[in-house]
């Protein structure tokens, strides 16, 4: 596993600070949208800061992102849970009802007999 470890990240690394060495020319970085002539916050910087600084707020903002909607699933299906928890320990609202029996003495009359059909 070390060796296959090795096996990318070094010609990685070798690939990055060839980039770095190619790209060392400055550039201006600037924030002012309505100059371009003369912005009024501007820096002047090597293009591989601005590349590998892309990368790195790239990689927070993704992590950050993904994990959010991890932790907010989490939280959801927690809060569902113990919905779920709390009904199931709830008392029974038909506790107390006498229940439907079968027995014609002891069940309540009906108001309408029920009707054979077929029978004359």
């Amino acid at each position: 596993m070390k060796r296959l470890l090795w096996l990318i990240t070094g010609p990685l690394a070798l690939i990055v600070i060839a980039f770095a060495i190619a790209n060392r020319r400055t550039v201006v970085l600037s924030f002012d949208p309505f100059s371009l002539q003369t912005p009024s916050i501007a820096f002047d910087v090597p293009l591989w800061s601005v590349a590998f600084v892309s990368v790195v707020l790239g990689l927070i903002i993704g992590g950050t992102s993904a994990w959010w909607a991890r932790t907010h699933g989490e939280l959801r299906r927690a809060a569902l849970k113990r919905k779920e928890i709390k009904a199931a320990k709830a008392p029974d609202p038909l506790e107390g009802v006498p229940a439907i029996t079968a027995n014609p003495d002891t069940a309540a009359p009906m108001l309408h007999p029920p009707t054979i059909i077929g029978r004359r």
